[in-house]
């Protein structure tokens, strides 16, 4: 009876002498030893464990026989599986020991180990990096943070959550953000984040200011996206990061004002009102360095006019003229105010464009075509005048260029390949290879 009861139990049932001897084992345990039962009972326990396993295992039986514990429990790796083993010693001094297979269990904690890990890795990044990680629950206000969603301010995180946690509701929520955020920047933020939450736009994004625990107003990056909605579509959760952009800003003001104040003392072509080449040469070489200094993206885009010599002849100089003026105009109407756009020769011109990577600089060259293809130019014998051009661009490597020039080395390159292959093209220089985009 009571062995049919212990057989059934699904774990291993072991009673032993006092020298580990198997008296008797239920069916699970030889399951779990992957050996018969009638093997077990002409072994010891001991036969079936390693020699340092049998060592400690020893020792246990030693304390259990003198009396100086009544419990004690083991763990040993038999045939790749994990057994614990929980040791009594009954009222006949024998010893009833439980076999418990905890492989499952181990490979658990072993994951969650390694999730906690992982989770610690990416917190220390995360702060590493300052960046602050939201979670907003839209229909209730509520909003989550980490704790460098608090510390990037100048707050104590104490004053925004009350647990320090990896993640925990910050107290008051949306009232709370809206109460540090510039006055002039919450409505215009207010509406972005509607838009992305009615799905009018992919992502969330807004740059505005805060004002922190130092009393100084920060530039945030505000960056999310709505990641579960309900049945109706509207927005039930939303999760971002806020990452502070203020030295960023800070550049960038820098970068403008120095460009305004180079423009006050350049010197301007007379034809075209833009920057000489000399001009460019000094300006150039002073926003790589800054460039190179912040680890800015910097580009270079090369045009000539295409068969210039071609309409001087058909046309006449004075029209000639008319066709620069006119596409100096269009350089000037499309670029920002940072670029710097320079005659560089007769019908070629230069753009430097900062903050502006290959693909920026590509994008800028579809305008510029764009709006070529749009001008008509009138001429005193009422010919109309169309003109194309060909353009090269190149990306500043901030590693390896030593100058400026050698970026407007690479841009000329690729204008001369654009040139050689038809004209009315754009070619890119890659550091490498030169290939055409348009």
């Amino acid at each position: 009876m009571h062995h049919n009861i212990l057989n059934a139990i699904p774990y291993g049932i072991a009673k032993l002498s006092p020298k580990g001897e198997f008296l008797f084992v239920n069916k699970k345990l030889s399951t779990l030893k992957k050996t018969s039962k009638k093997e077990m009972l002409i072994h010891t326990i001991f036969d079936f464990c390693t020699q340092e396993n049998v060592c400690e295992l020893k020792k246990l039986f030693k304390d259990l026989n003198k009396g100086q514990h009544n419990n004690l429990s083991f763990e040993q790796r038999y045939k790749g599986i994990d057994l614990k083993i929980e040791l009594t010693k009954d009222d006949n001094n024998n010893i009833v020991a439980c076999f418990l297979d905890v492989s499952a269990e181990k490979i658990l904690k072993q994951q969650v180990l390694e999730d906690q890990e992982n989770l610690k890795r990416l917190d220390n990044a995360i702060k590493g990096a300052n960046i602050g990680v939201w979670d907003f629950f839209p229909q209730e206000g509520r909003i989550l943070a980490n704790e460098t969603w608090v510390t990037q301010k100048k707050y104590k995180d104490e004053d925004f959550r009350e647990k320090s946690t990896l993640f925990y509701e910050v107290t008051d929520g949306l009232e709370k953000w809206a109460s540090i955020v510039h006055p002039d920047d919450l409505e215009p933020t207010c509406a972005l984040i509607e838009k992305h939450l009615n799905g009018e736009t992919e992502i969330y994004e807004a740059e505005f200011r805060m004002i922190c625990g130092d009393g100084e107003y920060r530039w945030i990056y505000d960056v999310g996206q709505v990641f579960q909605r309900d049945e109706e579509g509207k927005a039930i959760r939303m999760n971002g990061v806020h990452i502070d952009i203020t030295h960023i800003k800070s550049l960038q003001k820098e970068l403008e004002v120095k460009t305004e104040e180079l423009k006050l003392l350049a010197s301007l072509d007379p034809l075209t009102k833009l920057y000489n080449r000399r001009y460019f040469s000094e300006t150039s070489e002073h926003i790589f360095k800054l460039a190179q200094r912040d680890t800015i993206n910097l580009s270079v885009i090369m045009i000539d006019i295409d068969k210039f010599k071609t309409i001087n002849d058909t046309y006449g100089h004075k029209n000639g003229d008319k066709v620069i003026v006119s596409f100096a105009n269009v350089l000037k109407s499309i670029t920002r105010n940072s670029d710097i756009i320079c005659r560089y020769g007769g019908e070629e011109f230069l753009i430097l464009l900062p903050s502006t990577d290959t693909k920026g600089a590509t994008s800028m060259s579809q305008k510029i075509n764009n709006r070529i293809n749009m001008i008509m130019i009138s001429t005193d014998n009422k010919m109309p005048l169309k003109f194309t051009v060909s353009m090269g661009i190149s990306e500043v490597d901030l590693q390896k260029d030593k100058t400026i020039e050698e970026a407007i080395d690479r841009a000329d390159i690729a204008l001369y390949e654009a040139k050689n292959k038809g004209r009315n093209q754009v070619f890119i220089h890659d550091f490498l290879t030169t290939s055409k985009v348009c």
